[in-house]
């Protein structure tokens, strides 16, 4: 039987920048309830760091806002509230529900997102231990303590796509473009263009994790183009 072909029915842009007291990981794009394409990342920057800039496929496992993220499973309990303490080896704490539940487990790379109260929280790392209220990291990735994760905080499960360095002066000087952050030279996966992109499932993530935040008063921007099926 034959299927009909999907199209983009709505394009659109999502923006990002990286500040030197921002958030290193941040979400660049979140696909809606069909999915998405996306087909550029332009990145540019008035700062001269070489930063690597790493591209990560996410999806969101626990949501500080929802019992279940998205609602897919039964709404049952409630928000599960995060803590995130630095110490030896970081850790996440839930006042609700479960970590095993969400299905983490051991070994997978945990984003912390959209955090609130400490942007610079906003870390990727691998786990080391999962139980029920706790999420452990290995080593200490975050900034500091927070007695809470701000409300719309989410840990999203993430893989690595690619990783694209900055260039100094990068879409800001003249004579030095910007870079593409969808390099078909490091990600062989890619087409070429015109028809370059990457596809999304629905509600999927594409977080971009900054290596080294730039300079006081300097930014790294970063504008990404797509659209939703």
């Amino acid at each position: 039987m034959a299927t009909q072909p999907q199209f983009i029915t709505q394009y659109r842009s999502s923006y990002v920048q990286y500040v030197n007291a921002g958030a290193p990981a941040q979400v660049a794009w979140q696909a809606g309830p069909l999915g998405s394409r996306i087909h550029a990342i332009r990145a540019s920057q008035d700062d001269t760091t070489t930063a690597a800039m790493s591209l990560y496929r996410g999806r969101i496992l626990t949501d500080n806002a929802l019992p279940f993220p998205f609602a897919q499973r039964p709404v049952v309990g409630k928000p599960p509230i995060l803590a995130a303490t630095k110490t030896t080896n970081d850790h996440v704490d839930r006042t609700n529900g479960s970590f095993v539940q969400d299905g983490w487990v051991a070994g997978m790379m945990a984003a912390i997102l959209d955090s609130t109260d400490n942007p610079q929280n906003q870390v990727i790392a691998h786990v080391t231990t999962v139980v029920a209220a706790t999420l452990t990291y290995t080593g200490s990735p975050l900034n500091a303590t927070a007695a809470t994760i701000g409300g719309a905080a989410i840990l999203a499960l993430v893989n690595i796509i690619d990783v694209v360095a900055m260039v100094s002066g990068a879409g800001n000087s003249a004579g030095v473009p910007n870079i593409a952050l969808f390099s078909t030279t490091s990600d062989v996966s890619l087409l070429t263009a015109p028809d370059t992109f990457i596809t999304l499932g629905p509600y999927e993530l594409l977080v971009i994790n900054c290596g080294t935040l730039p300079a006081a008063n300097k930014s790294i921007n970063l504008t990404v183009d797509g659209g939703d099926y």
